[in-house]
């Protein structure tokens, strides 16, 4: 499974200390440059600049041969890169969490992942508590739709 991350999702598994759910849900993760770069900013938490500095063995950083030019000028770097790198490796799932940049990613045919995703992943392998990541995770500023919120929930006591 080729799997393209862009910097929402690994900063908040980072900061839930959570990151290790994507190596066993998926082996392996491809980040686009910019991804690693913003996670190096200055502004970046401290477990998220160390993280970007020292990334494991299953974290492979990729360039993007061409931007997809027709990508909203309004998504960031990370996420340009992310859509454009996934559509020129036909990744089998892009990681991102904000709207803009998950529309644009689905209106270009690809399948869209995010960190709730992988938070209900992990918690039908019995690998977490969902409800506890969930309030971790609200902890940390993710924002979602009560909507949202709820179909998660539904589905985390479906699995």
């Amino acid at each position: 499974m080729i799997v393209v991350a862009d910097t929402s999702s690994l900063n908040y598994l980072l900061r839930m200390g959570r990151i290790e759910l994507l190596q066993t849900l998926y082996g392996e993760v491809i980040l686009p440059h910019a991804v690693r770069e913003e996670m190096s900013a200055l502004g970046a938490s401290p477990v998220v600049r160390s993280w970007a500095a020292r990334l494991p063995v299953w974290v492979n950083v990729m360039s993007v041969s061409r931007i997809d030019q027709t990508l909203p000028r309004k998504l960031g770097a990370g996420e340009r890169e992310a859509i454009s790198l996934a559509l020129e490796i036909a990744a089998d799932v892009v990681l991102m969490d904000d709207q803009p940049g998950r529309v644009a990613a689905e209106d270009r045919g690809l399948f869209v992942s995010g960190t709730l995703s992988v938070l209900l992943q992990a918690s039908r392998l019995s690998l977490i508590d969902f409800e506890l990541a969930l309030v971790q995770l609200k902890r940390l500023g993710f924002r979602m739709s009560e909507a949202v919120e709820s179909t998660m929930r539904k589905l985390s006591k479906s699995g």
